[in-house]
């Protein structure tokens, strides 16, 4: 790793980034390059994420 390699970080909050809608998913892209797509998500109760593929994913749950 080199020095100051995350000198250029800044607070992030998910909140404020993202809002909640009824009875929907809502998503926001964050990053969108070739070798990444990062992206927000918000659920109402009861909605599924329908994952179609093969793309190594990670997922999250921040509060729930």
């Amino acid at each position: 790793m080199k020095e100051n390699e995350f000198g250029q970080l800044v607070p992030f909050n998910f909140q404020k980034e993202i809002t909640y809608s009824s009875n929907a998913i809502i998503r926001r892209t964050i990053i969108d390059k070739a070798s990444r797509i990062v992206e927000l998500m918000a659920f109402d109760y009861g909605k599924v994420l329908a994952v179609k593929s093969a793309n190594t994913q990670l997922h999250f749950l921040i509060e729930g």
